[in-house]
């Protein structure tokens, strides 16, 4: 067995770090980015959760990881914190032959922003990761929010953030419940889903559903809407300093369109006997919501990515993670293609519900993906493990302007 070194420390900005590095080694540094959530001084996780510590330090491989300076919804802090122990490791006379960092959700963001910084890392994997950036993601999720909150009269639904997440979350599903219970109720509820761009087979417990199976596609859909399209709106506020989503300008006739679910959209109001031109009329005329200009702007600066890249970076997708929504992808490889660098950028989808639930298998796969780039300068052909996926359009990118 081969003997491993246990290394821990505290980063300048004061998060706590952990690194095992085998002995006499020289070989790849592999450090992990953890996804939201709490700072509680639970012990520091140092891989995705499907693969095992051993299997990759019995490949050469030395792991470290960083604790945030803060909880919640930290990418900031995740990318400060993270280049710390990089530099902490050095400071210890580590000397990797390749740095790479990957994340999983939130942590995957934090990989996408250190595949940016010159000289960081030597590449970068984003796993289920909220890629385009904090603001993009939760106006999406706020146009789904808000199309439920003014067809289906949800006077009392604080959209805004000031509502506990999981309160909100909570009293949400109980609504669309309720909802649900009849056609017409359905029909609107697609129409909500479909602008947040929720998936049709969003649970791992769920049996792939039938392409003409339009009422467990909706419910599928609305399974995860709660804790989609609401979380971590509370603690972005905080870090903004005021609202940062807005829906003034949209045009949600084109965003139906735009969708990808408008034929399933179309089938309810169908259903219901509902003139759906007259609900998407209502909306043009609905009193919008404004952003806090300084507040977006501030949010928006903690993580987006540029696009401009300074690494190899390969993002990996579940076609039904509703939380980031796939089609974040699009958008993300839209921006590195407008700014030059997508001979950098490979993505890769896996062809199952869920977030963050990658395999042993996907997650080996990943890592020799992007290690045949660094060592040839080239992409190799997709591992059998991932599927062959176009996703659609992501409707609103962080791009826009308030």
């Amino acid at each position: 067995m081969t003997t491993v070194h246990r290394l821990e420390g505290t980063t300048a900005p004061g998060a706590r770090w952990v690194a095992l590095v085998p002995a006499k080694w020289n070989g790849p540094l592999l450090v992990y980015c953890h996804g939201y959530g709490a700072d509680d001084g639970a012990p520091i996780k140092l891989v995705p959760g499907a693969i095992g510590v051993e299997r990759l330090l019995s490949e050469g491989y030395a792991l470290a990881a960083s604790g945030y300076s803060s909880a919640g919804w930290a990418a900031g802090d995740g990318v400060i914190d993270t280049l710390a122990l990089v530099e902490a490791l050095a400071a210890q006379r580590l000397h990797p032959c390749r740095t790479v960092v990957w994340g999983q959700s939130m942590g995957g963001l934090v990989a996408a922003a250190l595949a940016e910084i010159p000289g960081a890392v030597d590449g970068a994997v984003s796993l289920c990761g909220s890629v385009v950036g904090p603001v993009g993601m939760m106006n999406q999720a706020f146009d789904a929010a808000w199309t439920a909150s003014v067809l289906l009269d949800w006077e009392d639904v604080d959209l805004i953030g000031v509502t506990d997440d999981r309160v909100r979350s909570t009293h949400i599903t109980g609504l669309l419940h309720r909802a649900k219970a009849d056609a017409v109720g359905r029909a609107r509820v697609a129409l909500a889903c479909a602008f947040g761009q929720l998936p049709t087979w969003s649970l791992p417990s769920q049996s792939r559903p039938r392409e003409d199976d339009v009422e467990t596609l909706l419910g599928n859909q609305a399974e995860v809407f709660g804790w989609s399209v609401l979380s971590p709106r509370n603690d972005m506020l905080r870090r903004a300093g005021g609202p940062f989503s807005w829906n003034v300008g949209v045009d949600y006739n084109s965003g139906l369109e735009r969708s990808g679910f408008s034929a399933l959209v179309g089938e309810m109001y169908s259903r219901a006997g509902l003139n759906l031109e007259a609900d998407l009329q209502r909306l043009a005329e609905a009193p919008r919501v404004a952003a806090v200009p300084e507040a977006a702007a501030r949010l928006a600066a903690v993580v987006t990515p540029t696009g401009r890249l300074a690494a190899p970076h390969l993002t990996v997708h579940q076609t039904g993670d509703a939380a980031p929504v796939v089609t974040q992808a699009t958008a993300y490889a839209d921006r590195v293609m407008r700014e030059g660098y997508d001979a950098l950028l490979r993505q890769v989808f896996i062809d199952r519900p869920g977030h963050c639930s990658e395999s042993e298998a996907e997650l080996l796969a990943a890592l020799r993906l992007l290690e045949g780039r660094m060592d040839t300068g080239l992409w190799p052909d997709a591992p059998k493990e991932f599927s062959a996926f176009q996703p659609g359009q992501f409707l609103r990118p962080s791009t826009e302007t308030v």
